[in-house]
């Protein structure tokens, strides 16, 4: 396995479908809006929605930010930038998610 963390501005191109879930939550309201996916509001000590995404082949992906805290495994997550269409979209997925994308090498 060969590991890799990517600096932040790291442009990362899909070469595989990406398959992972959106959670619904303000800030992927834009990605949200975007696919027309119906957003529920959130009420305390319920599970947040999460809804399934594909990200195609050969869409690129910026790393906006990187979450990880020692203890607080459950706010592991990576926000990205995409551009779907003209609009420039801001995103966060679990790590554990993102470590399921397939990626061109990167140099």
């Amino acid at each position: 396995m060969k590991l890799f963390i990517p600096p932040l501005g790291t442009e990362l191109e899909l070469s595989e479908p990406w398959m992972f879930k959106l959670y619904d939550e303000y800030r992927n309201s834009n990605m949200m809006e975007l696919m027309n996916l119906n957003s529920q509001p959130y009420r305390y000590g319920e599970p947040i929605k999460t809804f399934d995404m594909v990200i195609p082949i050969g869409t690129v992906l910026k790393v906006d930010r990187i979450y990880i805290r020692k203890g607080a495994s459950e706010f592991d997550s990576v926000t990205l930038r995409t551009k779907i269409g003209k609009k420039s979209i801001r995103f966060w997925v679990k790590l554990a998610d993102f470590n399921t994308m397939v990626v061109k090498d990167i140099v």
